[in-house]
């Protein structure tokens, strides 16, 4: 006795399947979508979280390295510090990162601008021998001056030199430890 697979002879149609496949291809797309959106919000939140990280290490470094300063001076440029004398250093930012470099040695990276963009700025604070140290961090550097955030230092050991103007940002810092 021959056994049959099938009890009809009777197919699918041609209706039939366009209707599987426009509704396999909706379903398809539709996780697509989920999944490119879930992989952006996640690459969106690690940048944030990595910005966030850096931001708190110069929030607890600056304070830290420049609390007991003495002899501290702001300079506009790099270009115009002078020649570091013992036990003198200076903290500055270009495109690669923050930077500290002590006399007699090399600048060594204090953050580096790889996945973030990290940069520094200095003034006083008039009267009150309180050093402002501006700092942003963004994924780019085309974040105006007016995105900087400060954070107010006060200097236990010294007052700032009078050089360097009240109303303008420093980029480099020159101290003494």
């Amino acid at each position: 006795m021959v056994k049959r697979i099938r009890e009809s002879d009777e197919g699918f149609s041609l209706v039939e399947l366009l209707l599987v496949l426009a509704l396999l291809g909706l379903v398809l797309s539709l996780g697509f979508t989920a999944y490119a959106l879930g992989t952006k919000m996640y690459s969106r939140s690690a940048d944030q979280a990595m910005v966030q990280q850096q931001e708190r290490y110069l929030i607890e470094f600056l304070p830290r390295e420049l609390r007991y300063a003495y002899d501290v001076e702001l300079f506009a440029s790099l270009e115009e510090v002078p020649v570091l004398e013992d036990s003198q250093t200076i903290l500055y930012s270009d495109t690669r990162g923050v930077w500290q470099k002590e006399a007699g040695s090399d600048a060594r990276l204090v953050l580096a601008a790889e996945q973030a963009a990290g940069d520094i700025v200095f003034r006083r604070q008039e009267g009150t021998g309180t050093l402002v140290v501006g700092y942003r961090v963004a994924l780019n550097r085309r974040s105006p001056a007016a995105d900087y955030k400060e954070v107010p230092v006060r200097l236990f050991n010294s007052e700032l030199t009078e050089g360097a103007s009240v109303d303008q940002w420093a980029g480099v810092i020159r101290y003494t430890k």
